[in-house]
């Protein structure tokens, strides 16, 4: 067996276990019938971005498969908050963190918001948050792209990572895919990502003269930047300016 891979799944869970099992849970299934308060399954509550708003930081939110639309504006994203865990994969009624199973049971956070078109950014981390077993997809970011404009931190696609210095973040089992990127600010340094796959993005270059766009970092773009990625998986990934 792989040692490589038995260490990162040790260190993974160790991650996990960090926070006490019978702590703060969110539960969340976009098909749930219950009382919409997050408390258990039977009660799940059925919108992603409320119950994130709701949610007190470190919660840990456990996901039932589906899909998950943030909102219905270009702005609207999913927002984590300190040392949140943002957990996919769970089929209704699973127990446990081992049960679930992200490939089985595929927790979906798309951008695609009707007929608004697609969020700019789908999800927004936070501090010492994991992200692990779901897919972040449908990004819509415009092409005005540039990381050194301060407007760009809002349009970034799939995943915007604010972070920087003590601010980790650990993305974990996830998929990032169709025009969707990871983005962190400059100077990031406490990101890990691990047995993660970006499939079909691009980083499109807008010739428009109201939306220059300089299309950087097809998957990821973390400039003067030390991230940590393992075991993952770069496939149809394209960039019109740099990396």
């Amino acid at each position: 067996m792989n040692i490589q891979r038995i260490f990162i799944a040790s260190w993974l869970i160790c991650l996990l276990a960090v926070f006490p099992a019978y702590g703060r849970i969110v539960y969340v299934d976009a098909n749930a019938k219950g009382g919409n308060t997050g408390a258990d399954w039977a009660n799940a509550a059925t919108n992603l971005a409320a119950a994130l708003r709701k949610a007190a930081p470190a919660a840990e939110v456990w996901l039932a498969e589906g899909v998950y639309i943030p909102g219905t504006k270009h702005s609207d994203s999913f927002v984590l908050k300190p040392g949140m865990k943002l957990l996919g994969g769970f089929a209704g009624g699973m127990g446990s963190r081992e049960a679930r199973n992200w490939t089985a049971h595929p927790t979906i956070l798309s951008g695609n918001i009707g007929r608004q078109g697609k969020s700019d950014c789908v999800v927004k981390g936070a501090a010492n948050a994991i992200i692990d077993g779901v897919t972040i997809q449908d990004g819509g970011a415009p092409g005005h792209d540039n990381p050194h404009d301060p407007a760009y931190p809002s349009k970034v696609g799939g995943l915007l990572v604010r972070a920087a210095g003590s601010d980790a973040l650990t993305i974990a089992n996830c998929t990032f895919r169709a025009v969707c990127r990871l983005v962190g600010r400059p100077h990031l340094d406490a990101l890990t990502i691990a047995n993660c796959t970006f499939r079909a993005n691009d980083a499109y270059y807008d010739t428009s003269p109201l939306t220059p766009g300089l299309g950087y970092g097809g998957a990821i773009l973390a400039l003067n930047s030390s991230i940590i990625v393992v075991d993952s998986v770069f496939d149809d990934t394209r960039s019109h300016t740099g990396g």
